[in-house]
């Protein structure tokens, strides 16, 4: 939804600035995948322990999300920085685009950091029984900050406009997220530690195999009759 009005701004400034904008999209995807697949990860994670009331744990496991996702865009945002003029060489493009494709891999690639923190954020929502805050998060960054920013800035930030406006949204919404997300994990382990009850097994009342065998030599057998020889 928020990706419309952007590609609306980059529209207006030609082919070649809605062609590098098409490149963003399919670097998005590669240089990033492990960022969008981080919710997955996290969220049974965050699920489990929170059924088993592992309540500590739930803040570890979001502590770790956050820091994963931080090296993780560490390490892509330099690999593009590095790797920029390849790829508007292998793109073939020129003027606007080749200027939006510098724009992303050199400055705003990093704010995929804040993107990570309102995924991880939003595992925690969907597991922690706040299906509804993710919900919450997602369409203000898509349905309010992005066009609210794209209406106010569009005009003023050129053909690379998109790319900053993109960037501002996850870093407003990622932040807040973050925070709401790191208050709300932490209440939940600030609990006592309650492992998941155990339950006593009770013996069968039939039973066969090997448990028959071993319930059978329990059970006290009785002498054995002694028969004595006739008199004779």
């Amino acid at each position: 939804f928020g990706n419309a009005f952007l590609t609306r701004t980059v529209a207006e400034f030609g082919d070649s600035a809605v062609a590098g904008w098409a490149v963003i999209g399919r670097i998005t995807a590669l240089a990033f995948g492990g960022i969008f697949a981080l919710a997955g990860a996290v969220g049974p994670i965050i699920g489990q322990n929170y059924g088993a009331k592992l309540y500590p744990r739930i803040r570890t496991t979001y502590r770790d999300g956050l820091i994963f996702a931080a090296i993780y865009v560490v390490i892509a945002w330099g690999i593009l920085l590095v790797a920029s003029g390849w790829i508007i060489t292998g793109f073939s493009l020129d003027t606007e685009g080749a200027e939006i494709v510098r724009a992303f891999t050199i400055y705003t690639a990093g704010a995929f950091i804040f993107t990570g923190a309102l995924f991880v954020s939003n595992a925690a929502f969907n597991n922690l029984g706040r299906p509804l805050w993710s919900t919450m998060f997602n369409w203000s960054r898509d349905a309010a900050v992005i066009p609210l920013l794209a209406f106010a800035l569009s005009a003023s930030l050129g053909p690379t406009g998109a790319i900053w406006i993109q960037a501002a949204a996850g870093i407003i919404v990622g932040s807040l997220a973050g925070y709401v997300g790191w208050r709300t994990v932490n209440s939940i382990a600030s609990k006592p530690l309650q492992p998941a009850e155990t339950t006593s097994i009770p013996t069968p009342a039939f039973a066969t195999g090997r448990t028959a065998t071993g319930l059978a030599s329990e059970v006290a057998t009785p002498e054995p009759l002694v028969t004595r020889p006739e008199n004779r």
